[in-house]
């Protein structure tokens, strides 16, 4: 951990916005140096110097670069940990159901889309049970914070969640990158010891499908802060004993495989059959205990659009609470009534892929060509079922209040600082093992139209950090 005292070079900005920090509380800015706070020390920060305080306010013109850290008020980032806790608690049961005990809560029938998905996947997966009791040992959530600090979820990875490596880079600028790769590492303590061989020291591998992968530097980062070798299929061998690597032509026992491959690809016995980058057989040794994968296969559906739209219910269902973060409104065009209303109101929607990991170019309404709509209605009619659409913000940047949340109770927090403000989107990172641990910072993206990205994280130039 950083140091305990604050430094000094941070002085002149507390003493600035004191409205910033409760008495006596700590929050990450106290250990960050952020680019801005460095400008003013040398004496070149400029009245346009962007800053998010107390909630979100921003100093920058629309025709600004984007800046490199914005701060969330720490109660904010408390309320968002407590909303995104609650729904991996929901995930994990409803994932228990589903994958585990092969049956089908009576909800899911509400939609027809995600009850022949989980249907497919539930007889393919069944009886499998997640390492350590849990599905969510690593997942990215995407969230749109607005002007006001309302929030509401897009969506959830939790297969392959991608955003660490960059999120230690952009960490690097105000020297707090060791409080990410700390928090990675610490992320499989709970889990090794239900993995562990008869050695001492428990042996890792991340799963990667190869140099060309967009990806690789993540899972090399992954592979550094776990210990871990960084493996491809070809050098899995899966046997009686377990799982194994051949490592300089010899057989390595491994106690553990951080899978960096989409569901589909994992494995060709049980999803895509022309997959070249998975290990053959490694869902039935997970079934059979042979093998400890994380996250567990079958997580990806989690992914899908028309399913994550139902964990608001999933938290009512099986917790008996109300969500305390609410879902972005997505219609399931696979359903003919929401088919129907995008299709007679068009302008006024968002139209991506259902499935993210598998995207195509989003189209907006307002936007769109004349030549555009013909060719999205055309897609929409030939394949419903593979798009979702989601209403577009308001032109103050505000999403619908029946689908947001305000965070936190008192709207003072967000109204301290003067200038113009904007929304953005947001990845956060966390995990669900022994107990509940959430990153305290996350990365920033320029948002669109209705609140999501267009370009992966890992090539999204306008990434900033977002921490409290």
């Amino acid at each position: 951990m950083l140091s305990e005292n604050q430094p000094a070079s941070f002085s002149g900005v507390v003493e600035a916005d004191r409205r910033l920090f409760e008495p006596g509380e700590r929050n990450l800015a106290q250990m960050l140096k952020c680019d801005a706070v460095q400008a003013g020390k040398n004496g070149s920060l400029q009245a346009g110097t962007a800053m998010i305080a107390a909630g979100l306010t921003s100093e920058t013109k629309e025709s600004s670069p984007e800046p490199s850290t914005r701060l969330l008020h720490p109660r904010v980032w408390a309320s968002l940990s407590e909303g995104v806790h609650q729904r991996f608690r929901a995930i994990n049961a409803f994932l228990d159901e589903v994958l585990t005990q092969a049956t089908m809560p009576e909800f899911v029938h509400s939609s027809p889309v995600a009850a022949q998905t989980l249907t497919r996947i539930s007889r393919t997966l069944h009886g499998l049970k997640p390492l350590g009791g849990s599905w969510c040992w690593l997942v990215s959530t995407d969230l749109y914070i607005d002007e006001s600090g309302g929030a509401m979820v897009l969506d959830h990875n939790l297969a392959c969640p991608v955003g660490l490596h960059r999120m230690s880079e952009l960490a690097a600028q105000g020297g707090a990158t060791e409080l990410v790769d700390r928090w990675v590492s610490r992320q499989l303590q709970p889990i090794l010891p239900g993995a562990r061989s008869k050695t001492d020291r428990a042996r890792i591998a991340v799963l990667d499908s190869g140099s060309f992968s967009p990806a690789f530097r993540e899972n090399e980062y992954l592979a550094t802060r776990t210990s871990g070798m960084l493996v491809r299929n070809r050098d899995i061998v899966i046997d009686s004993d377990g799982l194994a690597v051949i490592n300089h032509g010899q057989l390595e026992r491994i106690d553990l495989l951080v899978r960096r491959l989409d569901d589909d690809l994992l494995d060709p016995n049980c999803f895509r059959p022309d997959s070249l980058v998975g290990v053959p057989g490694l869902v039935r040794a997970c079934r059979n205990e042979r093998a400890a994968v994380l996250n567990a296969p079958g997580t990806g559906i989690m992914n899908h659009r028309a399913i994550s739209r139902l964990i608001p219910t999933m938290i009512q269902h099986y917790l008996g609470e109300q969500p305390l973060l609410n879902s972005v409104k997505t219609l399931v065009c696979g359903i003919p009534e929401e088919r129907d209303e995008v299709l007679a109101n068009l302008r006024e929607f968002a139209v991506r892929t259902i499935d993210p990991l598998h995207p195509s170019r989003p189209f907006f309404g307002p936007a769109a060509s004349s030549a555009e709509m013909t060719a999205m209605v055309a897609r929409l009619l030939k394949d419903p079922s593979a798009f979702v659409a989601r209403p577009l913000l308001s032109a103050s940047g505000a999403s619908s209040k029946s689908t947001q949340t305000v965070l936190p109770e008192s709207m003072d927090d967000f109204s301290q600082s003067a200038g113009p403000r904007s929304g953005f989107n947001v990845r956060t990172f966390g995990g669900l093992s022994d107990t509940f641990r959430m990153l305290p910072m996350g990365i920033g993206r320029k948002a669109q139209p209705d609140g999501g990205a267009t370009v992966a994280i890992i090539s999204d130039p306008t990434t900033f950090l977002v921490h409290s």
